[in-house]
């Protein structure tokens, strides 16, 4: 399992993965490029910089406009899809991947990134609902799911076996 820091690469921080049992530690702008995404010119300026680094591409997205991003840009990972519906349906969860946005995902190829660290700065239910309703949606469409954290300093690291036990509660019905 792989740990993504967005800070700059450090050998401490290096050490510390390994130790905490990651396989590699991936810092931003070097070995990704991440950034907050509103709009498609945004979304376009992040693929652009990713491939003049020759990088994948980690968008979080914080617009309603998610699916005409997904559609016209190529970006690798997305992640914070879960976070953009201030509300849940009556009788449903409004996680952001549903039966029209994981074909479209599957057949981009894009990734689902579900960071570990979104519960560790906001653990609420409806968070961790939401969570798990993307989870299953994209195992059913078989989405490729990154299961990891996005750490912003050393603080927010957690190991290899309690993010692994997490998430496997996660999947369980």
């Amino acid at each position: 399992m792989d740990i993504y820091f967005l800070c700059p690469s450090s050998i401490e921080l290096s050490d510390l993965a390994k130790n905490f049992g990651y396989t590699r530690a991936l810092f931003q702008n070097k070995d990704f490029v991440y950034a907050e995404i509103k709009t498609v010119k945004d979304a376009q300026k992040l693929v652009g910089l990713a491939g003049s680094l020759k990088v994948p591409s980690i968008a979080r997205i914080t617009s309603d406009n998610y699916r005409e991003i997904i559609e016209k840009v190529g970006i690798t990972i997305i992640t914070g899809i879960d976070q953009i519906a201030s509300s849940d349906s009556l009788h449903q969860v409004r996680g952001g991947v549903d039966q029209i946005i994981a074909p479209l995902l599957k057949t981009r190829d894009i990734t689902i990134f579900v960071p570990f660290t979104d519960i560790l700065h906001n653990p609420s239910a409806k968070t961790i609902a939401r969570m798990r309703f993307n989870l299953n949606v994209a195992k059913k469409y078989k989405v490729n799911i990154i299961q990891s954290s996005l750490c912003q300093s050393k603080h927010d690291i957690r190991s290899v076996k309690d993010i692994e036990t997490f998430f496997r509660t996660l999947e369980k019905k």
